[in-house]
């Protein structure tokens, strides 16, 4: 099988599993039966012909794919970035109990559980059958799946597979890549960081993260981002049709909502490419992948009140602190992508792509979303994947002006330095933090990214969805000990 469809096999099988599991019987059959004829109709032809990756090139991959996801502690027992505290318990009472989910509140009212489940769900199914700790080591395989896809993506753009040498290099520099940390951190007059500091929130108002960062903190939104560029990547000589478009942003829709909002521009403009008419907006294929995201939507958008977006740029200028706010936006917009345009623009032979990217980098900052500044980081992510596999296909064109390429090479290992940095720091032996039986809805505090209002009967999420089941008790730390749940160990 071509990689294209095994990527998009990666990212449909969460829906398949969230259909199947989170509607009522006959809804589900109808869904999987559009969601089946949607996708089978829209199964995409090889964009140009494969060869196989020499068996050296597949082993090396599948080890670089091994280490990243051992220095995670998705496998290993070694510390996980301390996020995964909330998500190890949303895994374990996926694995415990059937879908949806239903928690008590501490006025007992009744919470769903309405987070993107997309990245877990195949690991919690099998959960469901092996219990919490088969839950965790098939989290860690599907992570590793994932980053193998990544790593096959920059390989095909580069056409360097047949050379084991060139591709090892590939493959690293797309895991180490990210923006010029180092540099804004030292400009605004902190120290040389300590080995392994996290220097990624050197901006007080922004971050956009390094491969690396993203892997080991948030891989539900990092996947879709990567394995959703890729595809457009492969399809740039023929563009997307609606149909398959629509589809790519409801597979991604599960995984990450905020990952999929930054697909969006990328798809508009691969459908633009393939100068569709206007029936193919209207075709059997386009419809059924219409009426499923929009039921996904409606599922992730509920009851959303609790995360309101702000306007940074606004409450800067009523705050009287404008002129900060914009000199700290006009130089993390350099340093951390503004530097790989420049330089692309000389070095790359298309700039519509670039220039997308760009503008969805410099205006995204405008807004801000959740308490982290989700909105940038996580609707980002696509369109830096989009620059990194220009900077990767650049520095392979021989054709392209020597000093360009020279300056790509050293700028991209200064911006190793953030991701060096992180796989250092999160790997650091520190205290012990909560044991994996703790209840999700106790670990996050009730998060309102994770957790809805019940939707009433009538609704359309009311008629859909099956009976919740009740979350599974939290447990103490005896008990998950015999579950053989894995107890964190937090970095300083």
């Amino acid at each position: 099988m071509s990689l294209e469809r095994w990527l998009l096999a990666y990212l449909l099988l969460p829906l398949l599993l969230f259909v199947a599991g989170m509607f009522k019987l006959p809804w589900a059959l109808l869904g999987l039966s559009l969601l089946g004829f949607a996708a089978w109709r829209c199964r995409p032809a090889l964009a140009s012909p494969e060869s196989a990756w020499p068996a050296s090139t597949g082993l090396m991959v599948v080890a670089l794919a091994l280490i990243w996801t051992l220095l995670g502690g998705y496998w290993g027992g070694l510390p996980m970035s301390p996020d995964w505290g909330v998500r190890l318990a949303m895994l374990r009472d996926l694995s415990l109990s059937g879908w949806p989910l239903q928690y008590a509140t501490a006025n007992g009212e009744a919470s769903l559980l309405r987070a993107p489940l997309g990245f877990y769900l195949p690991a919690a199914a099998g959960g469901l059958l092996g219990g919490p700790q088969l839950a965790a080591n098939l989290l860690a395989l599907w992570t590793l799946m994932g980053i193998v896809l990544m790593l096959g993506i920059a390989l095909r753009v580069t056409g360097s597979a047949a050379r084991l040498g060139q591709a090892f290099l590939v493959c690293l520099a797309l895991l180490l890549s990210g923006g010029l940390d180092l540099v804004g951190w030292l400009i605004n007059a902190r120290p040389w960081p300590q080995f392994g500091e996290h220097m990624e929130w050197w901006s007080k108002y922004f971050q956009y993260s390094s491969t690396t960062t993203g892997l080991l903190w948030v891989p539900n939104h990092v996947l879709p981002a990567w394995l959703g560029i890729g595809w457009i990547w492969l399809r740039r000589d023929t563009g997307l049709t609606p149909a398959q478009g629509l589809g790519l942003l409801t597979l991604a829709m599960p995984w990450s909502p905020l990952a999929m909002l930054g697909l969006a521009p990328f798809v508009a403009w691969a459908i633009w490419r393939a100068r569709p008419a206007w029936r193919d907006f209207a075709s059997t294929p386009a419809l059924a992948w219409g009426l499923l995201f929009a039921l996904l939507w409606q599922f992730h958008t509920w009851d959303t009140a609790g995360v309101p977006p702000s306007w940074p740029a606004w409450e800067a200028w009523r705050a009287g602190d404008f002129s900060h706010w914009f000199s700290s936006w006009g130089l993390f917009s350099l340093l951390e992508w503004g530097w790989l345009v420049l330089l692309l623009w000389r070095l790359a032979p298309e700039r519509a792509g670039l220039l997308l990217a760009a503008a969805l980098l410099l205006t995204l900052p405008l807004m801000r979303l959740g308490p982290g500044n989700d909105w940038v980081m996580r609707v980002g992510q696509p369109a830096l994947c989009w620059l990194w596999l220009m900077a990767l296909q650049a520095w392979f064109q021989p054709a392209r002006p020597a000093l360009g390429r020279w300056l790509l090479l050293a700028l991209g290992l200064l911006g190793s330095v953030s991701s060096v940095q992180e796989l250092a720091g999160s790997r650091l032996d520190g205290q012990r933090g909560p044991a994996g039986g703790q209840q999700l809805h106790a670990a996050s505090g009730g998060a309102p990214h994770y957790f809805a209002r019940m939707p009433p009967p009538g609704s359309v999420l009311g008629s859909l969805l099956r009976e919740p089941h009740r979350a599974p008790p939290p447990v103490d730390a005896a008990t998950a000990q015999q579950e053989k749940m894995r107890v964190l160990r937090w970095p300083h």
